[in-house]
């Protein structure tokens, strides 16, 4: 189901520690997540009106749009006159709160190649490549490609060793998808092949996305925020027809 681009307004200083707390790539992700969990009678509290907030960008499916507006409509029904800015806000606040898992760390190494693995360090633009490989493995990895892990035979003179110090569950996963994919073709396939599947299917959603993208659109809501609070309507008028201007 197609996600839109939205704009919420959220407190400040839970948006600030909820990017120190998670990875770019996964906050829409996180929060989607927890919404879906969420009661529609749950009780929400509303932020002090002295709170500073921005206008935060969220991609969200129009189910998860409508949930959001009904929990604020049952908050309201009882007296509670909220609105999303404060689901919101207790949403962001609730991912913050959620204690950081302990890891095990299980210190690995994979020969995986070269230019693959400069393409994906490249597309993460700086995040920590262990943490996003094991977000990606636990949360995204779904179907792994039988036919790559199978037939994709990389040239040898192209490989690179590379270390990852990846969680003990993550690594317990992907042995199992390496057994499975064997015992259904009746062949031994090594973690390194499955690996290979990880790091080719997350540089093919890597520019999907293009994070870059993702990054600018944040950066622009928070300054557009900013621009509207020392400029007011007018200012906030002229950027849109300036943005109309280059759409013609």
């Amino acid at each position: 189901m197609q996600r839109e681009l939205m704009a919420l307004s959220v407190d400040a200083n839970s948006i600030d520690r909820f990017h120190d707390h998670i990875p770019i790539r996964h906050r829409s992700k996180k929060i989607r997540d927890y919404l879906k969990d969420m009661k529609m009678n749950e009780q929400i509290k509303k932020v002090n009106e002295e709170v500073n907030t921005i206008f935060y960008p969220v991609r969200l499916t129009k189910g998860e749009r409508n949930k959001l507006e009904k929990i604020v409509h049952e908050n309201c029904s009882r007296g509670n006159m909220i609105t999303t800015k404060d689901v919101m806000t207790y949403i962001i606040n609730a991912i913050n709160s959620e204690p950081i898992d302990n890891r095990e760390i299980v210190h690995t190494s994979f020969r995986l190649d070269a230019s693959q693995y400069q393409r994906l360090s490249f597309l993460l633009k700086g995040e920590f490549i262990n943490i996003s490989i094991e977000e990606f493995i636990l949360n995204e990895y779904k179907e792994p490609d039988d036919s790559f892990i199978l037939h994709h035979s990389p040239d040898s003179e192209k490989l690179k060793i590379v270390p990852l110090h990846l969680d003990k569950k993550v690594v317990s996963h992907i042995d199992d998808i390496a057994r499975s994919i064997g015992n259904a073709h009746n062949r031994t396939i090594t973690r390194v092949k499955v690996v290979r599947d990880i790091v080719n299917q997350m540089i093919n959603k890597l520019e999907a996305e293009n994070p870059e993208v993702m990054y600018l659109q944040e950066r622009i809501t928070a300054d557009i925020h900013s621009l509207f609070t020392l400029g007011g309507e007018e200012a906030l008028t002229e950027i849109i027809q300036q943005i109309e201007n280059f759409k013609s």
